[in-house]
């Protein structure tokens, strides 16, 4: 099959991509990206399921970088980011209120300065340990 383009380069640029799977071909992607022509900057995820494909991108959050991300056994999906806290966003894989959480979580918040670079780590019972 052919490649799946995610985000477009006419759309600009995405960078720190990370990707999870899980044992049944569940995934997601988390990037960085950085609108064309500016200076705006998101948290953008994407779903991936063997029978579906890929679903679009969606912004995670706004203004805020250094994604990573990781799956359960069920195919829910966290997404954790940095910018003046540590925030997280989930998606459920079924259910009533599948989809992306409508409310990022903020994890914890610096007094001063920033942290770069969380990452996730997700068990079989869903609970997950975010550094």
């Amino acid at each position: 099959a052919a490649p799946t383009e995610l985000i477009s380069p006419s759309k600009g640029y995405v960078a720190g991509v990370n990707v999870a799977i899980n044992a049944t071909g569940s995934a997601f992607v988390s990037m960085d990206h950085v609108a064309a022509g500016s200076n705006a900057f998101s948290t953008r995820a994407a779903r991936f399921t063997p029978a579906g494909g890929w679903e679009v991108p969606s912004v995670v959050t706004e203004g805020r970088l250094f994604s990573d991300v990781a799956v359960d056994a069920d195919g829910n999906g966290t997404v954790v980011f940095t910018s003046s806290s540590l925030g997280a966003r989930r998606y459920l894989a079924s259910g009533p209120n599948s989809g992306w959480m409508p409310v990022d979580e903020d994890i914890d918040s610096f007094a001063t300065g920033q942290a770069n670079d969380p990452r996730i780590a997700v068990a079989p019972d869903g609970s997950a340990l975010v550094v």
